[in-house]
């Protein structure tokens, strides 16, 4: 074992990552001239990294540490997680991604909640501290997040859950390797600086073809450097609301028929669409796609 006391500056450890061997951190953090450092992670050595999607239904949230593999935890690069999930799977999925001292290696880069829904889990908000952004983070069974990824700086995508209505301060704050975002038909405010020091996102992926007036939490960047992705038919809509973009572009058909989800049983229907994505008023013969108070939207044929 290397005596550490000289190896670096002891005011340069709280910036430096240091790795080690898998199962070795405990040796590292009682051993001369190594305690200091306050970033350890693990290197594993035997297992290569997993870059197929890996994905993982959770039954009961909160649990999904308890379905992921030990070595998994270090090797996944792409997870995808179904069920419903709360702020302590967040932490988890975090940790994954080497975030908040983390003792994992961190290569989660790209993760998928699209068929996930956040729920409350009724404890106190959680606090995250990464990269010195400190800050408490909650989700809500409506489906507010705040402050969930801030400084999560391994993660190159995010699809965020499928029942997200509201994207609160600092949520992806200090996420400057986050290349893309999917943002669910359910959303409908995203307050100011979510988007903060993302100044490489390059794809923004929005399901919603009622888009709000207010823009104000996207980056200069972002306008001019990003490509908005739209619903198929809505982009007259993007173009007048969201009017900054530079780039906006319509998805085709089968990604607004694959965006179409189940309502909950006392949702009342807000705005109805043809298969094109065009806005009408009374039920009109052949495929309607129905957008319902809940932020669902539903496939129905009329005769």
């Amino acid at each position: 074992m290397i005596d550490g006391t000289h190896l670096i500056q002891t005011g340069l450890r709280d910036d430096c990552t240091l790795y080690v061997p898998q199962g070795r951190t405990d040796f590292y953090r009682g051993a001369d001239g190594w305690t200091d450092f306050y970033n350890v992670k693990e290197i594993d050595t035997t297992n290569p990294l997993i870059t197929d999607l890996v994905t993982i239904h959770v039954n009961n949230h909160g649990t999904l540490s308890t379905l992921v593999d030990s070595w998994q935890r270090h090797n996944v690069t792409r997870l995808k997680v179904t069920g419903e999930i709360d702020i302590d799977d967040i932490a988890f999925i975090r940790a994954m991604a080497g975030c908040d001292g983390s003792t994992f290696t961190g290569n989660l880069t790209h993760i998928d909640l699209s068929e996930a829904k956040m729920v409350d889990n009724g404890k106190q908000p959680f606090f995250f501290l990464e990269n010195n952004m400190g800050t408490y983070a909650k989700m809500t069974d409506n489906g507010e997040c705040y402050s969930i990824f801030i400084g999560a700086r391994n993660l190159l995508s995010v699809k965020l859950p499928s029942n997200t209505t509201l994207i609160g301060y600092y949520s992806f704050y200090g996420c400057t390797n986050l290349t893309s975002v999917t943002l669910p038909q359910s959303l409908t405010t995203i307050q100011s600086q979510a988007f903060y020091e993302c100044n490489n996102l390059t794809s923004i992926y929005s399901y919603n073809p009622s888009p709000s007036l207010d823009e104000g939490w996207w980056e200069k960047s972002h306008y001019a450097d990003a490509t908005l992705y739209v619903p198929y038919g809505s982009y007259d809509a993007y173009r007048k609301n969201w009017y900054m973009f530079t780039h906006i572009v319509e998805m085709d058909k089968a990604d607004a028929i694959h965006s179409a989800s189940t309502s909950t049983p006392d949702a009342k229907e807000v705005a109805r669409f043809s298969i094109n994505g065009t806005r009408i008023t009374a039920p009109t013969p052949g495929i309607n796609l129905i957008k319902y108070s809940d932020g669902s939207v539903r496939k129905v044929f009329v005769k």
